[in-house]
């Protein structure tokens, strides 16, 4: 049985709409359209925060809070990131957590990334000393993620399926045909208790701040719980792009030679990973009540797919092809083709860590000090196009260790 047309996948360059529901959803992957829209106030889609909101987040975190809020907390936040001259070492602490446990050979790196990260996370970002019972946890969950599919999502958002009223709903579904979804959901909530009572927040640390800024009743408790289980989500999007640079190492070799005779080449390898495989697929933004215009489209979400808009054969030459060189020459035209963090003032708040961080762990891995090696694969990774955040559909990757 074939589905209504409003229902069914268009491809970008659409308005989607549904006769009964208000909300009209255009997807694009055009930078001139993207230009057009964000020169007017905008701000983060309802349906993109509903998403969020379905991975245990806070309305109030600073992921999904409103535009007020969230500057608040980003403010703070960026202050407590580390010192630049700490990324290599955390970078070097983060491979030794991937590799050194491992037993050489083949192994899905996915699941090993994000568990990794999320300790590098709560250690450099909320700033926390980790306890033995939070570590075991960590160290025996399975984090390989697991989400419905993002078509589905976007579905039930429309549908208004997000609603409080409907958790039965979302729960008979994850049940039935999304288990790995309702898993993460419950490890999700599990992280946050555990982390709150076994970790010893470091002076000054962002951990620290958030327990004063509850306290003090300038957010609530749960707010606070949403910045915890934000640091999950960030754990998440970050093992991501890690997984997909070790996999485009395994598959192009050649340039770990060159990242290790030029380190700097380490910034164009990662921008090339972020433009062919994005860590999220899309992006959602809402004009701002007062931006509203006459001869407005009238789309209630404006999204952003990251996806096609990086491979968009009319802005990037050769956009199917892996070339960090590309990236040699950077020019103004990059503003709207190249979002791998999302746009304006609601742009990812860990940009600046995740660029610094990856590019310390790409400079080490390849470097004469790296504990591990890769022979080459036979091709590059393939990408999940249909969930939240990206992962690979195949992420196994073959690695020997070296002895120094």
């Amino acid at each position: 049985m074939q589905l209504p047309e409003t229902f069914r996948w268009q491809g970008v360059g659409q308005t989607y709409s549904l006769p009964w529901i208000r909300n009209r959803v255009e997807l694009t992957g055009d930078p001139s359209r993207i230009a057009d829209y964000a020169r007017k106030d905008f701000t983060r889609s309802r349906m993109l925060m509903n998403l969020l909101q379905q991975f245990h987040l806070s309305s109030d975190s600073i992921l999904v809070s409103s535009d007020e809020h969230s500057a608040l907390l980003r403010g703070i936040l960026v202050r407590k990131f580390p010192a630049a001259g700490d990324y290599p070492e955390i970078a070097r602490d983060l491979i030794g957590r991937i590799f050194v446990p491992q037993v050489e050979g083949e192994m899905h790196i996915a699941g090993i990334c994000v568990r990794s990260m999320y300790a590098t996370l709560l250690q450099s970002i909320l700033g926390v000393r980790i306890l033995p019972p939070l570590q075991a946890y960590i160290d025996k969950t399975d984090f390989s993620p697991g989400w419905r599919p993002l078509r589905l999502e976007a579905l039930m958002y429309s549908l208004g399926l997000h609603s409080p009223i409907f958790a039965p709903v979302r729960i008979a579904l994850d049940s039935l045909f999304f288990r790995e979804a309702r898993r993460m959901r419950k490890i999700s909530k599990e992280l946050e208790k555990l982390v709150y009572t076994f970790s010893m927040p470091e002076p000054g640390s962002w951990f620290e701040s958030l327990e004063t800024m509850r306290i003090e009743r300038k957010i609530s408790r749960a707010q606070f719980r949403g910045e915890i289980t934000a640091i999950l989500v960030s754990s998440f999007s970050l093992a991501s792009t890690l997984t997909f640079c070790l996999l485009c190492l395994g598959a192009r070799p050649r340039y770990i030679e060159k990242i290790r005779s030029d380190p700097g080449f380490a910034k164009h390898f990662l921008s090339e990973v972020l433009r062919l495989y994005p860590p999220f697929h899309q992006f959602g933004y809402q004009r701002d009540a007062h931006a509203r215009v006459p001869g407005d489209d009238g789309a209630t979400d404006f999204l952003v797919s990251a996806y096609y808009l990086h491979r968009n054969r009319d802005a990037w030459s050769h956009a199917d092809q892996f070339w960090p060189e590309r990236f040699l020459v950077e020019t103004e035209r990059n503003r709207y083709r190249y979002l791998p963090f999302g746009l304006g003032a609601r742009i990812c708040p860990g940009r600046s860590y995740s660029l610094r961080l990856l590019a310390e762990v790409l400079k080490f891995v390849c470097s004469d000090a790296s504990p591990v090696t890769f022979p080459q694969s036979e091709g590059l990774p393939t990408g999940r196009s249909d969930r939240v955040i990206s992962f690979p559909v195949d992420d196994r990757l073959t690695f020997s260790l070296r002895t120094h």
